[in-house]
């Protein structure tokens, strides 16, 4: 390439007017000249100091095809402002406030730089373009000979807080291997007392620990973009000021202050005084984007796609400013190694991109797992309504994983769901089994309903352990008050012939198996007075009965005659119940404890009702929560007798089930997924006479 003057020279005189003019007009971008043509930004060298330096370059068209040689910075644009200016070829483009940062952090004394930014290589006010390059982004980003990435500039006790990370990164990475809980690692007999002095170097420094969030708290690792940005990099950069360090090695350090504050939070709570919340939205993304990284990698050397679910859950705490791009921004992860790619399609509004994505995963994965992230109670947690179907996910929907996530339920069986559409009227019709009418719900934890409470009393939002305990003795109360109604207060649990106690300790948790949990059994030392004294004492979870004698020793009885009038003070938990005591809230937080008119007990959806229909689609993980779309619906084993078109067996995955068509087509709306206590690994297609039938929903 040609030498270049220093283009301080090469500015206009003050006194040239006509060239003061032609720079002020904006810059006008070219059509390019093919599908797979891309501009590059060659950012000319300056050795002014940074104070001083001004922002020159070029737009240079290439072609894909042809590898090119650039960089690709990865950065967050900031607010939707943009106050400051990049001379392109004499005239102006205007840029945010953080690349002219990063751009001056990048830019070299002597030679030019070639990099390709979105915001600048990209005609942004073009929306067809911006279809047509965005899919080119994987490309781009593994073609990049390295990926800048920017954090930002410098701020107070960043520098320190970079080389801590720096150098507890490159330990663990020297060490190899996979990085557990400390407390896992330390009692490891071969390699135990390495680890130990490698894991106190870690929490040796407690204060620069929690410092580290002035790096995780960076607007960089909460930016939806990066997600494929970094996925599909060779190699990448982190620059935070003048500091950086390679990907992997923060990478790293990130991973292992994750594993630190995942050891169950007793390892920071004893040794560095840090509580449970220490790991910043930041510092769980990054542990995500690695992960995800590191599936993109192992899908090449497998030639196969990475689940497009798990990415979605995964990218759920991460923002973007476009809805649109909830989908968009993950498009080169979702398209890799598939077949028939998703179009990206600008014009489109947020509700048609959603649904024509929804279709697309269906048809892709030929099951109905996205109907976890659908439903009306998901819908109303993001706002203002697009006014979309009810099986159609809003993307916009807060971080909350959904039931199934890393459970490995089976509810559906292992049968192909069957799916049809009719878009013209936004409808998909699967089959399934009706399980039962919701008899009665109980409000998620931390809100009890105004009429349990004193008069005047507000309903109750923020949770500790005293709301906790007085939503638990409701939830027992109401169970066995429902039970006796339906005369099965005194059986074992309607699946698996345990009893009631053990399926509630279960469903308060969604039957968590984690490695954390400790799941051994004995006999309850406290047990429920409504347990008949001539019945054999059920076999419970250790933390079930720790958690509710702790309840009713700690609190009382508070919801008997003498019924709160204030609400309870706060009340400290003991230490080894909080394992069990943090899943019962993260699991009922958003969800609704609830009891069918057969006895089946579960958690759903937060917008759940009385008359609900708890289902259970062909091929799901999860049973879902419908409701009917005429009040007058009644299953096929509800009298009176129901009008059908033909009733016979049909075969699912080699099995004759009997199958009935309704004369009435029956329209139902999503509510949302379920957890149901003993049918979450297909016993509703051996245990339940209720037939195989055609869901439509709308």
């Amino acid at each position: 390439m040609e030498n270049l003057k220093d283009p301080q020279q090469s500015l206009p005189e003050a006194g040239n007017h006509s060239t003061t003019n032609i720079m002020q007009q904006p810059y006008q971008y070219r059509p390019l000249a093919s599908l797979t043509s891309i501009r590059v930004l060659c950012l000319l060298p300056c050795r002014a100091s940074l104070q001083d330096k001004q922002l020159h370059c070029k737009l240079e068209e290439v072609s894909l095809e042809s590898n090119p040689v650039f960089q690709a910075p990865s950065y967050t644009w900031g607010e939707n402002v943009f106050p400051c200016t990049l001379l392109c070829d004499a005239h102006k483009i205007k840029i945010t406030q953080n690349l002219r940062d990063a751009l001056l952090n990048f830019q070299q004394p002597d030679k030019e730089l070639r990099i390709w930014i979105d915001a600048i290589c990209i005609n942004q006010s073009d929306t067809e373009e911006k279809s047509h390059q965005i899919p080119l982004m994987e490309d781009i980003y593994r073609k990049a000979s390295n990926v800048l990435i920017w954090l930002g500039t410098e701020s107070e006790g960043s520098k320190e807080a970079m080389r801590y990370l720096t150098h507890i990164g490159s330990k663990f990475l020297e060490r190899g291997g996979p990085v557990l809980e400390p407390k896992v690692e330390q009692h490891c007999e071969e390699h135990g007392a390495t680890n130990k002095v490698l894991w106190e170097e870690v929490y040796g420094d407690s204060e620069m620990m929690k410092k580290t969030d002035v790096i995780w708290t960076r607007p960089w690792f909460s930016r939806r973009w990066v997600i494929q940005e970094i996925a599909f990099a060779r190699t990448a950069t982190v620059y935070c000021g003048t500091e950086k360090v390679e990907w992997d090695v923060l990478a790293m350090a990130g991973e292992v202050l994750a594993r630190l504050e995942g050891d169950g939070s007793q390892y920071l709570n004893r040794r560095t005084g840090m509580g449970r919340g220490a790991v910043t939205r930041g510092l769980q993304n990054i542990t995500k984007v690695a992960r995800i990284r590191k599936d993109i990698w192992a899908s090449e050397r497998e030639a196969m796609a990475i689940q497009i679910y798990a990415c979605l859950e995964d990218a759920r705490g991460f923002d973007c400013r476009d809805d649109k791009d909830r989908v968009f921004a993950l498009l080169g992860i979702f398209n890799h190694r598939r077949k028939t790619p998703f179009t990206i399609e600008y014009k489109r509004s947020e509700a048609e991109v959603f649904e024509a994505f929804a279709r697309y995963c269906i048809r892709e994965s030929g099951s109905v797992d996205v109907l976890s992230w659908a439903g009306i109670s998901n819908h109303l947690l993001c706002g203002e309504s697009l006014k979309i179907p009810s099986w159609v996910p809003d993307w916009r929907l807060p971080f909350r994983g959904p039931t199934d996530m890393l459970r490995g339920f089976a509810a559906g069986g292992k049968f192909e769901a069957t799916l049809e559409f009719d878009e013209s009227n936004s409808v998909l019709v699967t089959r399934g089994k009706l399980i039962d009418r919701v008899l009665a719900v109980m409000p998620c934890v931390g809100e009890i309903e105004q009429e349990e409470l004193a008069k005047g009393e507000p309903k109750w939002t923020v949770v500790n352990p005293s709301y906790v305990g007085l939503w638990y003795q409701f939830l027992e109360m109401r169970l066995f008050e429902t039970l006796a109604f339906v005369g099965m207060d005194r059986y074992p649990y309607r699946v698996g012939g345990g009893s009631v106690w053990a399926a509630l300790a279960r469903t308060l948790i969604m039957d968590d198996k984690e490695v954390t949990f400790d799941y051994k059994r004995q006999i309850g030392n406290m047990l429920p007075e409504q347990v008949p004294d001539n019945e054999p004492q059920p076999e419970l979870p250790d933390e079930f009965t720790g958690f509710r004698n702790w309840i009713y020793l700690k609190l009382g009885d508070l919801t008997g005659q003498n019924r709160i009038i204030t609400s309870p003070g706060m009340v400290m938990i003991d230490y080894e119940l909080m394992t069990y005591f943090s899943r019962v809230v993260d699991r009922s937080q958003e969800r609704r404890f609830y009891v069918t008119r057969k006895g089946y007990m579960g958690l759903g959806p937060k917008e759940l009702e009385i008359n609900d229909q708890i289902c259970v689609f062909a091929g799901s993980r999860v049973p879902h929560a419908l409701r009917p779309q005429n009040e007058d619906f009644r299953a096929f084993n509800e009298p009176p007798r129901i009008e059908y078109e033909w009733c016979g067996d049909v075969n699912v995955g080699g099995i004759d089930v009997p199958y009935v068509k309704r004369t009435r087509k029956e329209k139902f709306r999503l509510v949302g997924e379920c957890y149901t206590q003993g049918l979450m690994s297909g016993e509703i297609w051996k245990v339940d006479t209720a037939v195989l039938e055609d869901f439509i929903l709308v």
